[in-house]
């Protein structure tokens, strides 16, 4: 959940992808902007266009809630979810 806080987003995609073995696969959260409890700038459609450029193939970005249950925090949270391929 730390790619919304990163000022170099692509350094660190591009790091997964360079680790990746030849049609490796890599999945990961983070929040969405619509996340009101976040102070994410990342939408799905920025986060497609970066793997793309990026050469990752058959990725899939979907947002989805997810209900925080931690003491303290009892919110939701908008998760931004990618899954690609090397």
């Amino acid at each position: 959940y730390v790619l919304h806080k990163l000022k170099n987003k692509e350094q660190l995609l591009r790091t997964v992808y360079d680790n990746l073995k030849n049609e490796g696969w890599f999945f990961m959260h983070t929040f969405d902007k619509s996340d009101t409890n976040s102070k994410s700038k990342l939408t799905a459609s920025a986060l497609q266009k970066l793997l793309k450029s990026l050469n990752f193939k058959n990725t899939k970005v979907r947002v989805f809630s997810y209900y925080d249950n931690d003491d303290g925090h009892k919110h939701w949270h908008k998760i931004l979810e990618a899954v690609g391929q090397k």
